[in-house]
């Protein structure tokens, strides 16, 4: 594959910051960092049926990610009404947003966000709904393609609807993978393009742009992070977005920059990993490089200052950068997962390598997650490497889906819901209830 196409492979993660959002929600793909709570199961078998605590079967093409919030899961897809011609697969399509009751996996409702024929090809392991939703519990927002930005509210009715400007634009572009996040009470939307790329924020209640701001970066396809800072005004939010020239922090009420590196990445698409007052971003580059940028830094950090400890930058490592995955953060760790099943755990606060071992085989799209001390991590046939989290590499099982598997599983009171190529699964040890 083309860089640029593989790149946007992959609905990435979206982060949802709000004063409802708890630990027992999951308001967004990877939301709290990619770690769950509850003793989430070591070993399944999804043919008997064992730690399955349900499975839905879901029509549609869709790599994009579930979200929960309280007894609700969200979920997009993408119909096609009929068959591609060869490799086009621009044929008409019919997007939409489900929920389904959270214990018991049943369809609850579905919503037709759009109906068309999507203005750009995809490959054929994409889809044409790649990216996640996010919720703050009153508010949906999904984005579909390259074509459509929609906000429905928690019983599925259309608020608003934003057509995303497809402006230099080609069809062969590659396919669209950056999600939507929300941020108190506005939604950030990327868009990137062959040219004129931009990042906005449009108020939730309406849809009404509040700000955009230009961004000379090419299809980079990462997904917004939040991370925090201290200010005159106590703790407050940026919003951070990588690309191959830069990382970038912007104010969220009004598109700002407050902070920006210039990066030596060939191509960036995993979302930037916040650890405490740093956030951790890296691509494909020389030697897949890291950075670990400190939060309350300003203004312009050039290529020099970062090559050693700043006011600005806290460490570099020369290689471990991430590609598709995004990493996770835990426990003084960080867990980067390469796409041919390659992880390095380093020491946030050093950037020191602690391990690199070969976890899995095959392509990984879906990013790494956490839960009851143990990492999880999905091939794209459906093998489950199930390994300890911690300084020394141990797998502690290997499990199969079933089905292709390339979206990043939501974690929620001990329950692991998986997006398979055609099903919605529960994972939960048995006997521990039916939340």
């Amino acid at each position: 594959m083309q860089v640029q196409t593989r790149a946007a492979l992959v609905a990435l993660a979206t982060l949802t910051i709000g004063a409802t959002a708890s630990g027992e929600n999951w308001p967004s793909f990877r939301a709290h960092g990619g770690v769950g709570q509850g003793a989430t199961p070591a070993t399944w078998d999804i043919a008997r049926s064992s730690n399955v605590a349900w499975r839905t079967p879901i029509a549609g093409i869709a790599l994009s990610s579930p979200i929960v919030w309280d007894d609700r899961i969200y979920l997009t897809t993408a119909v096609p009404q009929a068959a591609p011609e060869g490799q086009n697969y621009r044929t008409p399509h019919v997007w939409k947003l489900m929920a389904f009751e959270r214990s018991t996996g049943r369809a609850l409702w579905e919503t037709t966000a759009h109906e068309g024929t999507p203005h750009m090809d995809r490959h054929p392991v994409s889809s044409y709904a790649n990216s996640t939703p996010a919720t703050d519990g009153r508010y949906v927002v999904a984005l579909f393609g390259t074509d459509i930005l929609v906000c429905f509210d928690s019983s599925g009715a259309v608020l608003w609807r934003k057509v995303v400007d497809q402006t230099n634009l080609s069809p062969q572009s590659g396919h669209f993978g950056s999600s939507p996040i929300i941020v108190d009470d506005l939604v950030v939307h990327l868009n990137d393009r062959d040219k004129d790329s931009y990042v906005a924020a449009y108020r939730l209640r309406d849809g009404a742009e509040v700000w955009r701001v230009a961004r000379d970066e090419g299809q980079a396809q990462s997904t917004p992070a939040v991370a925090w800072t201290d200010g005159p005004g106590g703790r407050r939010a940026l919003v951070v977005v990588a690309g191959p020239k830069s990382v970038r922090a912007l104010e969220p009420q009004t598109g700002k920059e407050v902070w920006s590196l210039s990066s030596d990445f060939q191509f960036s698409v995993a979302t930037p990993a916040v650890a405490g007052d740093v956030v951790i971003a890296g691509g494909w580059g020389k030697g897949k490089p890291l950075y670990a940028i400190r939060t309350g830094a300003r203004g312009s950090i050039s290529p020099g200052e970062a090559t050693a400890p700043s006011p600005s930058i806290a460490w570099k490592a020369e290689r471990g950068g991430a590609e598709i995955p995004t990493p996770l953060v835990a426990d003084g760790l960080m867990y980067v997962l390469s796409g041919n099943g390659v992880v390095t755990a380093l020491d946030v606060r050093e950037g020191r390598e602690i391990y690199r071992h070969r976890a899995g085989r095959g392509e990984f799209y879906a990013s790494p997650v956490l839960s009851n001390g143990r990492i999880y991590i999905m091939n794209t046939e459906g093998e489950v490497t199930v390994f300890r989290a911690g300084p020394s590499f141990e797998v502690l099982a290997t499990n199969s889906m079933n089905e292709p598997t390339s979206a990043t599983p939501a974690i929620v009171d001990g329950t692991m819901y998986v997006r398979t190529a055609a099903s919605l699964v529960a994972l939960r040890e048995a006997g521990t209830g039916s939340k």
